[in-house]
């Protein structure tokens, strides 16, 4: 397991803008076992730790922007994978929203803001309120901002502060 497989990294675009693309922390939980996920909700790197090729899960991802899976049924072109997903069912969602201000111009400013929640829902008749809030997230994002240091340049850049020398494990 290496920080980037885990945490998720950047690529460039055409255009040279770093994309953040998700880690693993994306895509796990430690709230509630499954072994099926909403193709709703599902990110498009689980879809391909299903079994979807990479073209697949952003075609996945593309048709969710427009129009949502209404039921199992619509699941079946999905290959493989398809026995892995199901639409809805899910108590525990992932919330998120991210937003650009505007500067004085009136262009948009180069940092995004995200911020989301782990939210598991309960039975309205049986709690008040009838959500728990399990996980809180804010994040702030620059597109231009300097790519991340991989594993080997984080140990070169942190070993020099060492007190001690630093040991490969």
């Amino acid at each position: 397991m290496t920080p980037e497989l885990y945490y998720g990294s950047y690529y460039q675009d055409q255009g040279g803008r770093l994309i953040p693309r998700g880690g693993l922390k994306d895509c796990l939980s430690v709230w509630g076992p499954t072994n099926q996920f909403d193709a709703n909700t599902a990110d498009p790197v689980l879809l391909v730790a299903l079994g979807m090729t990479p073209q697949a899960a952003a075609e996945v991802a593309e048709r969710r922007r427009f129009r949502p899976f209404l039921n199992n049924g619509e699941l079946g072109g999905l290959g493989s994978a398809a026995g892995r997903l199901r639409v809805g069912g899910n108590v525990i969602w992932t919330l998120r929203a991210t937003a650009r201000l505007k500067t004085a111009p009136g262009r948009l400013s180069d940092l995004s803001r995200t911020v989301s929640a782990t939210v598991k829902f309960l039975k309205p008749e049986e709690y008040d309120p009838p959500y728990h809030v399990l996980r809180w997230y804010n994040d702030a994002w620059a597109p231009n901002a300097a790519k991340p240091l991989d594993a080997q340049q984080l140990g070169n850049a942190v070993a020099p502060m060492l007190p001690f020398p630093a040991v490969a494990r």
